[in-house]
């Protein structure tokens, strides 16, 4: 191993992944929700397998009210990916291993059943009978996504506080008005307010945001 491999840890490396499985310590939520979800720095985009498909653009316009539409959204999902890239390339020298089970898949459904072979991001409009990489959120061989972008980039913000081993476990309020929340920290319970204009922005996910507000 080389020097910087011994500085990643399990979540860092996509081909560790499964390794969470088999002992989540405290990575995920398994104390908090009856579902397999990130407890850690990133919430479950640390935990999982990274898949980073762009749907098509008939997903918002069949499916999506008013507002929502693929013409609405299509300027937020490129501000996304120009910050989080995609990618169908997974290791860090751009080389491919382990091929056999692709080159199969590929003969079979392109070669043999005229499946169209696409860039599942690039041409993502097209979902019927295609097939291509899987599509990750992966850079230079690691785990990409929001910890590797989003977070560097706060962390140089002189008004920006990271408190970790933290739980949050219920919104303050005053009427519809957040006033503060209240907060775990290894096992010591305790209040964080807010300040007039502060606001409180839950990303816990689909199971624990709406749990904070029940």
């Amino acid at each position: 191993l080389s020097a910087t491999m011994i500085d990643l840890s399990r979540v860092d490396v996509p081909g560790l992944y499964k390794s969470i499985f088999a002992d989540q310590g405290d990575l995920t939520c398994q104390n908090e929700t009856n579902a397999f979800g990130g407890c850690t720095i990133g919430g479950s985009g640390s935990v999982n397998a990274g898949l980073f498909f762009q749907p098509p653009r008939s997903d918002f316009d069949n499916f999506f009210p008013t507002g929502w539409k693929s013409c609405d959204v299509a300027p937020a999902i490129a501000r996304a990916y120009a910050r989080t890239p995609s990618t169908q390339v997974y290791s860090e020298d751009g080389e491919f291993y382990l091929q056999s089970g692709y080159d199969v898949a590929r003969k079979w459904l392109v070669e043999a059943s005229g499946y169209s072979l696409v860039d599942l991001n690039d041409q993502a409009d097209q979902k019927t009978k295609v097939f291509g990489r899987p599509i990750f959120a992966y850079e230079d061989g690691q785990r990409g996504g929001p910890v590797t972008t989003y977070l560097e980039t706060a962390l140089q913000r002189s008004n920006f506080a990271l408190q970790m081993n933290t739980r949050v476990k219920g919104i303050l309020r005053n009427g519809d008005t957040a006033t503060g929340v209240s907060i775990d920290i290894n096992g010591a319970k305790g209040i964080l307010r807010l300040a007039d204009s502060g606001r409180v922005i839950l990303s816990a996910g689909a199971l624990q945001s709406p749990q904070l507000l029940w």
